[in-house]
């Protein structure tokens, strides 16, 4: 299970790298809350509305691709759990 961790670590580290350098200083404020699936071997991407579209377009191209998803202007590409607010007092 270690191992698997490490793995998941390097995928973020990349395609966080890749997403920094290549992607981010393309977008501009339309592309907010856009999906963004990156081959973390190549570099290449597809950028979509949905999750599911950009990683069918980035599979489409490349289909052995190593996949990392982000959303453009948000810390994760899902939620995991339920959000809960708390209301000031």
């Amino acid at each position: 299970m270690q191992n698997l961790r490490i793995q998941l670590k390097e995928i973020a580290r990349r395609g966080h790298a890749i997403f920094d350098e290549k992607i981010g200083p393309k977008l501009t404020l339309k592309d907010k809350g856009k999906y963004v699936a990156i081959d973390i071997v190549s570099g290449d991407y597809e950028m979509a509305r949905t999750r599911l579209l950009a990683f069918q377009r980035l599979h489409a191209r490349i289909p052995d691709c190593e996949a990392f998803m982000i959303r453009v202007g948000h810390r994760a590409a899902v939620k995991f759990g339920r959000h809960v607010r708390m209301a000031k007092p």
